[in-house]
């Protein structure tokens, strides 16, 4: 099977970096030139479909826009993963995408790594920086918590993913820093 180049993808889709849509150049199947390609899978991903291979739309992206595939995951800098718009999109290493995940629907304090502990009322502020994890626990107030988890990760990942923390989010949203 031949590797799809940039060449060839440009022949077949349009990509407009602004909105994130693709659109097809030629007709296929069922499929007229003009028509917007691909569908969006259970996870929210655009897959394209091209000579019977299911791709990212954001890999594709990258091929497209850079001429060479990505080396490592694309991540969506917002977390919304049907958000195709080259600003929206970074390569990355795995560490570096698994920061970048969406706080789990069960966490009641809206910021990763900070849990209620219920049978104590008290807060837990943990972190994993390649196996090694981190563990704060007993905090009464979650102002303090969420603190404590912000300046961890200052120390453990650096300053420079202020927009992935949920953490700093979640400070910045109340004036707290």
């Amino acid at each position: 099977m031949k590797k799809l180049t940039q060449k060839r993808l440009k022949e077949l889709l349009h990509y407009d970096p602004e909105t994130g849509i693709w659109t097809w150049r030629v007709n296929r199947r069922r499929v007229k030139a003009g028509d917007k390609a691909g569908c969006i899978d259970t996870r929210g991903y655009r897959l394209i479909r091209i000579n019977n291979v299911l791709y990212k739309s954001s890999r594709l992206v990258w091929l497209y826009t850079k001429g060479y595939w990505p080396l490592g995951e694309i991540d969506h800098i917002n977390k919304a993963t049907h958000d195709d718009r080259k600003s929206n999109l970074r390569c990355v290493t795995r560490l570096e995408n698994m920061r970048n995940k969406s706080v789990q629907f069960k966490n009641l304090s809206g910021v990763t790594g900070v849990t209620l502990m219920a049978n104590k009322n008290k807060w837990r502020v943990s972190i994993s920086v390649k196996g090694n994890r981190r563990c704060v626990t007993n905090i009464k107030i979650l102002k303090e918590a969420v603190k404590i988890r912000w300046e961890m990760e200052k120390e453990l990942l650096g300053v420079n993913h202020k927009h992935t923390s949920s953490a700093y989010q979640w400070l910045k949203e109340r004036n707290l820093i």
